[in-house]
């Protein structure tokens, strides 16, 4: 991604009749995760994701009567595999973490998106931060649920979490907002609908070298 100034404007964000605009949504899947960890950990990881939210590529989210960016990122990880792995401090609050196993895993610290039905069995969950929703997870045996962060997590209240201290299951809200008819498209918080709906394409991160 270029260190592109963070006002420069760019180009096709512009109306296209009726006040609409074009979004066009570039959507990776948990490939994209396991490479940039693989390369540098987590702060590779936190890096990258770092650079999408400063320049309001990931979460799109814009003022009323404002036009949105024209390109952003969604961040499809369900089902991503990393039983085991040292994860703390990861950032994966913009990520959609749908039937995730994090089995064992240390997640210290860590901030998570939505992840219903996700596996934390064993999970290390030491002041890690929870967003949205945790309907069906797992965590049986996870450590650190007394300090991990709950605030703002929500369940559906036909499918709660399993292995939650009645304590902890007391902090997060019984209920959530319906899931998206298609979860990979990002939401705006600050508009409730799309008025014209996003373009989608799939995309590649190709890893070059750089310098002589």
């Amino acid at each position: 991604m270029n260190d592109t100034p963070q006002n420069a404007p760019l180009p096709g964000n512009r109306p296209i009749g009726n006040d609409k605009a074009i979004l066009v949504v570039i959507e990776f899947d948990s490939e994209l995760l396991h490479r940039i960890w693989g390369e540098g950990g987590v702060a590779s990881w936190n890096s990258f994701v770092g650079r999408l939210f400063d320049h309001n590529i990931t979460p799109p989210a814009w003022d009323a009567g404002n036009e949105p960016m024209p390109i952003c990122v969604s961040l499809d990880f369900n089902h991503l595999r990393m039983p085991h792995y040292h994860l703390d401090g990861i950032n994966l609050v913009f990520c959609w973490l749908e039937k995730s196993n994090f089995t064992g895993a240390s997640l210290k610290n860590a901030k998570l998106g939505s992840c219903p039905n996700a596996l934390f069995n064993g999970a290390r969950l030491h002041g890690c931060e929870f967003f949205g929703d945790i309907s069906g997870c797992d965590f049986t045996e996870a450590t650190g649920l007394d300090v991990a962060k709950f605030e703002l997590a929500v369940y559906e209240p036909n499918n709660f979490p399993v292995g939650l201290p009645p304590g902890v299951l007391a902090i997060c809200k019984p209920f959530a907002l319906p899931p998206p008819e298609n979860p990979r498209l990002p939401r705006n918080p600050m508009e409730p609908t799309y008025s014209q709906g996003p373009l989608q394409c799939s995309a590649s991160i190709n890893f070059v070298p750089t310098g002589e």
